[in-house]
């Protein structure tokens, strides 16, 4: 295991109460051991982790579920879906605030964001089928469809999953604990969904009266020249959206046929404050 993964997991483990950056009293913990383990070019980082951004589709008749390709989608179903990232205050009122950045197409409707092992999901009724896609700890985020009719449903689900420590466990640290991002490396598993990096990533910071702070920027922006590899892009992460706490958000489209990528996002620094 890379040195930065057992940093972050050690810390995840040691039910640090909050992650800091820059704090005046503490030095820079990347140190030698740890930086070695990077690629040349990514940004310096005492930690990393993976999110895992999948979405599966299923057709509901009769009480039964039947997983399907994206192309064997109804044609009016085809459309961008979103996923949103950390937003742990968000969270706690499924979302509302971003879903209103992410309009979806009329034939989709927002269903219940929820972590496996802890949420029911009572109104989908999810079956093996379903299950069989799902691990204890992922974040779904649900939509729903009526079409394509004649007592058929469609239920996409985007899930959100992390290799390092289950990805609910890091939604609920948040919202006491906090660490900082310098950069992530976006990777799309199929190399032909390119489109895909012309969605913008959306940052906001929801305060806790309700005042949304938001900016932008496309990945595709930072696809150099250098970057000769097809499918990957590395996107830096300036400090005020990278620091993550329960009032920061991501969110971006995801095209209805990119169905398996991942985010790998570096911590420059971590610290431990308590027990």
């Amino acid at each position: 295991m890379k040195k930065g993964t057992q940093n972050f997991m050690n810390a995840i483990n040691q039910k640090a109460d909050a992650f800091d950056y820059r704090d005046p009293d503490y030095a820079d913990v990347a140190n030698p051991e740890s930086e070695a383990n990077r690629i040349k070019g990514n940004p310096i980082f005492a930690a990393t982790f993976n999110i895992k951004l999948l979405t599966r589709y299923f057709t509901l008749n009769t009480g039964s579920y039947t997983a399907i390709a994206a192309a064997s989608l109804n044609a009016a179903l085809k459309n961008s879906l979103p996923f949103f990232i950390f937003g742990n205050s968000d969270y706690q009122s499924g979302f509302r605030n971003v879903q209103g950045e992410f309009p979806l197409n009329t034939n989709w409707a927002y269903g219940i964001a929820g972590v496996v092992g802890r949420d029911e999901f009572t109104a989908l009724a999810f079956d093996a089928t379903v299950l069989a896609e799902l691990q204890t700890g992922d974040l779904v985020i649900p939509f729903t469809s009526a079409l394509p009719g004649t007592g058929t449903t469609t239920l996409a689900l985007n899930i959100l999953r992390c290799s390092e420590v289950a990805y609910g466990s890091i939604l609920g640290a948040i919202a006491s604990d906090r660490f900082q991002l310098n950069g992530a490396r976006y990777v799309l598993v199929d190399k032909t969904k390119q489109a895909q990096y012309a969605n913008q990533w959306l940052f906001g910071k929801l305060s806790v009266f309700g005042k949304f702070e938001k900016d932008s920027l496309t990945p595709n922006d930072y696809k150099k020249p250098e970057q000769f590899q097809d499918g990957i892009v590395d996107v830096p992460i300036v400090e005020k959206w990278g620091s993550v706490d329960k009032h920061l958000i991501w969110g971006l489209f995801n095209d209805f046929d990119n169905i398996n990528s991942s985010i790998t996002l570096y911590s420059p620094q971590v610290r431990k404050l308590s027990q």
